[in-house]
């Protein structure tokens, strides 16, 4: 092993338990009624919409659950060569494993959260708050996870000239997943624009460590990590975890603006729709050659 493997470990669980630490302080500080039943919801077009998303949204996670088509993963420890390639098929429950899955968990939990709320006469506190917290995660997840496919994910797997890869990323599910998921939070802002309090931020950042947690224990139980810069014994981990958690922090700073600009402007509800859309890629897109074109489509 690499002299730094073992102080990335203890650098690694040194920044989360101090992250968590200052997330759960800030947290528990927040003045009381910050968190409150979201009016919007009440909106007849939003109740539909809710209702609409709350059966879509479940029925592809369920898609997702029962897909007899393998997930495939092939894992190398990045700028390592000397540890091998780890073969990996994941069925059912273990597909639920990625960033990507975790990100849809939230949207049809609150969906459906949202649905009762719109539709409820009388809802409990706890509903509103859960709903509220939940759209705190889903809308800048969104756009979070549809940015890294669509600029990071996908010219990497061009880049490798991996086909396959790149054709099963760009099935249906593949797309709903995540394509789906920034338009889904992005139509949500458009018509009811529920607000995003900045002071909350700290709540996406703990979702984005609690992954980080559990991606360390699904490595001791499958011998993978789905993102490979979260891996110890990739030299720069440390580094690559503070980016994530900071590019998180972020992404809700700019989700909490944009929002904050819908509830008073109404070209700033056809900006977020528009952003979406920008994020999302359908197609391949420019090959490098006709080869390319030719591979993918026999792959």
């Amino acid at each position: 092993s690499a002299p730094w493997d073992t102080l990335n470990l203890f650098l690694t669980a040194f920044l989360l338990t101090l992250v968590v630490a200052l997330c759960v302080a800030w947290l528990s500080v927040l003045p009381d009624g910050s968190y409150g039943c979201l009016e919007e919801m009440s909106k007849p077009e939003v109740k539909c919409y809710n209702l609409i998303m709350a059966l879509g949204s479940s029925s592809l996670m369920l898609w997702h659950y029962l897909d007899s088509d393998p997930m495939l993963v092939r894992y190398t420890v990045l700028g390592r060569p000397e540890f091998p390639v780890v073969h990996r098929e994941f069925m059912g429950l273990r597909r639920w494993s990625t960033f990507t899955a975790w990100s849809n968990f939230s949207c049809a939990v609150f969906f459906c959260c949202a649905a009762a709320l719109g539709w409820s006469a009388t809802a409990p506190r706890a509903l509103c708050v859960v709903t509220q917290l939940l759209w705190e995660l889903m809308f800048p997840l969104g756009f979070f996870v549809n940015i890294v496919v669509s600029f990071v994910l996908i010219p990497q797997i061009k880049k490798m000239r991996d086909w396959q890869k790149l054709k099963r990323i760009l099935r249906p599910k593949p797309q709903l997943l995540h394509n789906g998921l920034a338009l889904a939070g992005a139509v949500e802002a458009m018509l009811a624009t529920p607000p995003l309090l900045l002071m909350h931020f700290p709540v996406l950042v703990l979702f984005g460590c609690m992954y980080i947690i559990f991606a360390w224990y699904w490595f001791f139980q499958s011998g993978i990590f789905h993102y490979m810069f979260l891996d110890y014994r990739f030299k720069y981990e440390p580094l690559a975890l503070i980016g994530l958690l900071l590019l998180l922090a972020f992404v809700y700073l700019l989700a909490s603006v944009a929002v904050h600009m819908a509830t008073e402007h109404w070209p700033a509800r056809l900006a977020i729709g528009l952003a979406a859309l920008a994020t999302c890629t359908w197609t391949p897109g420019k090959m490098d050659n006709n080869d390319s074109s030719t591979a993918l489509l026999s792959s």
